[in-house]
């Protein structure tokens, strides 16, 4: 080496020595700078692409967002979108709300289509985690994944879940294949965040009715565990899954019957889970909380279909109800042999809010809610929260989406306008989302990234 070449070698050395000593590497920001950079952001896709930049970065604002306000409690949820007639389904699409942006996240390529077909198709959402279906209609592999980190938690098998097979009896899963299954499961429910060391709460479809199985489980685990069956004072079976949540540590189920409340313990690994019975009798509590209303006098109730969904908001667990009114009409063919068709519509027409209080002696009482302050809900059978209003998008307002059993319309023609918003302070629906065509690839959600 001559010497101009060792002393510019020499001084590059040292200059690039300097300069680490000075500034630093970019990817190793000490984290009161990062925490102050951080606390600008305004909506959870600058928290998306920050965390999208390195590991370190996506430590930083784990760790900002565990120990602030501005938690993922506080964002505002991505509108997942469905599948478009089954395609494309390598990808996932994400509605963002505040920036009216959309977003295409590619899924792994174990979760894409292959030379045997499927693809991935997502059932549900919870905290942060999308719960995924792929494989083989007969025994299809199920986990958690997070769609920003990539990670992948396997889920015991549907073979499991004593009313899988029954449900494959039906013509459905071999019509649509695995998106079939997508009926099969009503609703995921985790413990936590955590997903790695959290409970995972589903249920099932029982016998291709509004009946379902409640099944628990922890990530990695063989199998389901099954629920025994519930029954009221007149021995008739209660029907779990109206809607299920996670409140206080604790898992809370919406039942069918007018049964009282209860309280059991049950052990799920070597965890002991509380479980809350919450009687649900959507038109007799709606009755209640609507003074001067009763359903029996009101020939129109008999159209009325609720949907109930629990919601913790603020720190306190809320019932919603969606009303809507069940519309039906039969084209009749020109020709006598031409058979009939239907099309079917669900308008919505309103929603009532309840407050569960539990009162010392341990009974449940409901609160009727007239105003949610300065909170957004925002609900979908997949999963409902809420968040403070602080993103311009209203106040004391329920955002939601199209979430009928698609199954039920799955041979008739069956239109949709049925997302949109509803303004508590006076009853007024708006309705700024496209409208759809209904099909079985027709699941949109709310999902909240894990950050």
């Amino acid at each position: 080496m001559n010497v101009v070449n060792f002393l510019t070698s020499y001084f590059r050395s040292n200059k690039e020595e300097n300069d680490e000593r000075e500034y630093g590497h970019w990817d190793q920001l000490p984290f009161d700078i990062m925490e102050k950079i951080l606390k600008q952001f305004s909506h959870v896709a600058d928290s998306v692409r920050t965390s999208c930049v390195c590991k370190s970065w996506r430590s930083n604002i784990t760790k900002e967002n565990n120990n602030t306000a501005r938690n993922r409690n506080a964002q505002v949820p991505w509108l997942m979108l469905p599948h478009v007639n089954g395609n494309n389904n390598n990808l996932l699409k994400f509605y963002d709300l505040c920036e009216g942006r959309l977003y295409n996240l590619k899924l792994p390529k174990n979760m894409q289509d292959s030379w045997y077909g499927g693809g991935s198709w997502c059932c549900g959402s919870s905290k942060g985690w999308l719960v995924m279906l792929k494989g083989s209609v007969f025994n299809p592999d199920m986990c958690l994944f997070d769609p920003i980190s990539g990670i992948q938690l396997p889920l015991p098998p549907l073979t499991t879940i004593p009313s899988f097979e029954n449900f494959l009896l039906d013509d459905r899963p071999y019509y649509y294949g695995t998106a079939g299954l997508l009926e099969f499961i009503r609703k995921v429910e985790l413990s936590s965040v955590d997903a790695r060391n959290c409970i995972v709460a589903a249920t099932f479809n029982l016998d291709g009715s509004l009946h379902e199985t409640l099944a628990l489980c922890k990530p990695g685990n063989k199998r389901w565990v099954i629920l025994d069956k519930e029954y009221d004072e007149f021995g008739r079976d209660i029907e779990y899954g109206t809607d299920i949540l996670f409140y206080n540590g604790e898992l809370h189920v919406l039942i069918s019957r007018d049964a009282s409340f209860a309280t059991s313990t049950i052990k799920v690994g070597d965890d002991d889970l509380i479980l809350k019975l919450i009687p649900n009798n959507p038109m007799s509590m709606i009755e209640d909380l609507e003074d001067g209303w009763n359903p029996e006098e009101d020939e129109s109730a008999e159209e009325l279909m609720i949907a109930s969904y629990l919601v913790e908001s603020d720190g306190e667990l809320l019932i919603v109800y969606k009303i809507e009114n069940f519309m039906k009409t039969v084209l009749i063919g020109e020709e006598e042999e031409e058979e009939e068709d239907e099309f079917t519509y669900n308008p919505v027409i309103g929603f009532d809010v309840a407050k569960i209080n539990h009162d010392p002696s341990g009974t449940m009482r409901l609160t009727k809610v007239n105003s949610l302050g300065e909170r957004i809900l925002f609900v979908t059978r997949s999963s409902s929260l809420s968040v403070p209003a602080t993103n311009g998008l209203g106040n004391n307002c329920i955002f939601f989406v199209d979430d009928s059993d698609i199954m039920e319309h799955s041979y008739h023609p069956h239109a949709s306008r049925e997302s949109g918003i509803f303004y508590l302070d006076d009853g007024r629906i708006e309705r700024p989302f496209p409208g759809t065509k209904d099909s079985i690839y027709y699941h949109m959600r709310w999902f909240s990234p894990n950050l």
